[in-house]
């Protein structure tokens, strides 16, 4: 039951996306709003239930460096995307300006709610709970509104994993079709249906998540929902690396005037270069080395295309 949801979820986001950039936005905005007013809710009325004793954590035996590394990979994947907002830009009113106004926003607005509600949630649930639990948000809504607050707050979450899923359907279509206008992707990806939309980028790369999910489906799917965020965890981070290396080179060949000006600029690529490594490392080797082989398999595509501009 589980799989066919998944697939009719994957499918109905694309349709929604085929229809164009502004119909996928509507979309958003109101799985957004369905989403937030719960989870709201519990972010603010949960800490009436709070209890401090929950937190209270025993001493235990663990490597520091693995939980640091673990920690980043994951922390890294909760706010993945929002880097996202300048894909769609050429259909969004005055870009220049609202894309810096979203990010920054977004990011502040994203990161109070998400520590205010997981805060309220470990704070209601005992630890043996939360262990044990597969919807710890809902278990609490449980024991703060009873049956009926446990099923709004499932219903919120399966509301955010949907508009969660069309966003990221809208960016499979945008990127390879953005990428083939440049020359670096075959022409096929890059062509749009009346609507604007990539249409041949959304159905190739929806017949492709479909496949991945098909070939995961016996996997339990809280293991299959991790391995495929920690691979998008590394997907993301690998042109983290490659950027703040870029950005050295470039102060490098500027001399040392420029990198008085810009020290800012430096310090910022050597965290990010450090940070990025760190969370590579802490997607696993078993992450490192599937992305490694799709790497590889994109690396003749890409000798294709540069042979052809010769």
């Amino acid at each position: 039951m589980s799989l066919l949801a998944c697939l009719v979820a994957i499918w109905v986001t694309t349709a929604i996306n085929l229809r164009g950039v502004r119909e996928a936005a509507q979309f958003q905005l109101i799985t957004t709003a369905l989403r937030l007013l719960p989870i709201l809710l519990l972010a603010t009325l949960g800490f009436h239930y709070f209890k401090w004793e929950n937190w209270a954590v025993d001493p235990r035996e663990f490597s520091l460096t693995d939980v640091a590394l673990q920690t980043a990979a994951l922390t890294f994947w909760s706010f993945l995307g929002i880097e996202s907002a300048t894909i769609p830009a050429a259909a969004i009113r005055d870009p220049e300006r609202n894309i810096s106004r979203a990010t920054w926003w977004g990011t502040v607005f994203s990161a109070l709610v998400f520590v205010a509600s997981c805060s309220a949630v470990m704070g209601i649930l005992s630890r043996g709970q939360l262990q044990q639990s597969a919807a710890p948000f809902a278990d609490a809504a449980q024991l703060i509104w009873g049956q009926t607050g446990y099923y709004v707050i499932a219903a919120a979450a399966a509301i955010a994993c949907l508009g969660a899923l069309n966003g990221w359907i809208l960016l499979q279509g945008q990127i390879p079709c953005t990428v083939a206008k440049d020359g670096l992707f075959p022409p096929f990806f890059g062509k749009e249906n009346p609507r604007g939309a990539p249409a041949n980028a959304l159905i190739l790369s929806s017949v492709l998540m479909t496949g991945m999910v098909l070939l995961n489906y016996t996997d339990s799917l809280q293991e299959q929902f991790k391995k495929m965020i920690l691979l998008a965890t590394l997907a993301n981070l690998i042109p983290y690396v490659f950027s703040a290396l870029a950005e050295w080179i470039w102060l490098w060949r500027q001399g040392r005037f420029e990198w008085r000006l810009h020290w800012s600029l430096a310090l910022r690529s050597v965290l990010t270069f450090a940070f990025a490594t760190a969370a590579i490392v802490g997607t696993g080797w078993n992450t490192i080395g599937s992305g490694m082989v799709l790497l590889v398999l994109g690396m003749p595509v890409f000798a294709w295309l540069k042979w052809r501009k010769i």
